[in-house]
């Protein structure tokens, strides 16, 4: 609690569009680990608890920002994706970002390294607290596929 009234978030977010790959990667993890901090401070059915603080700095534009581009490592991209993924716990995430997202934790459950697999499923199951998450439009493109199967 000390490092986040220290309000480390705003400075964190703007290394994200450093040019140096490891000045970037070392904040995309130091953010994911004060969000992980963070989550073990309250039930997993409520918002986390630095939304609101990360919300005010445009971070979860910058975090998704770094999650999209083409030169992020893998790392960064996965970082970013765990990091989307457990602020939006119990929350319905934005549907610009829910798809990429959600298929993206999908495919690291399946991640060589087991820190990523376990943060993966950790950040499912604090997405699947809200019930607008626990389906996603490719689940909805499935299910219109199956209807037309029935139609033939």
């Amino acid at each position: 609690q000390l490092l986040i009234d220290k309000q480390p978030y705003p400075a964190l977010l703007r290394l994200l569009n450093n040019s140096n790959v490891r000045v970037i990667s070392n904040a995309i993890e130091s953010i994911y680990n004060l969000l992980l901090n963070g989550s073990n401070t309250t039930p997993p059915n409520t918002e986390h608890p630095h939304f609101q603080i990360i919300q005010e700095a445009k971070g979860i534009e910058k975090i998704f920002e770094l999650f999209c581009k083409d030169r992020s490592s893998k790392y960064q991209k996965d970082d970013a994706c765990l990091c989307l993924g457990i602020l939006f716990r119990a929350q319905v995430i934005p549907w610009e970002m829910k798809n990429s997202i959600i298929k993206h934790l999908k495919t690291l459950l399946t991640d060589s390294n087991e820190y990523t697999k376990n943060s993966a499923k950790l950040a499912l199951e604090e997405l699947i607290q809200n019930e607008g998450n626990q389906k996603n439009d490719d689940d909805d493109e499935e299910e219109d596929d199956d209807n037309n199967d029935d139609k033939e």
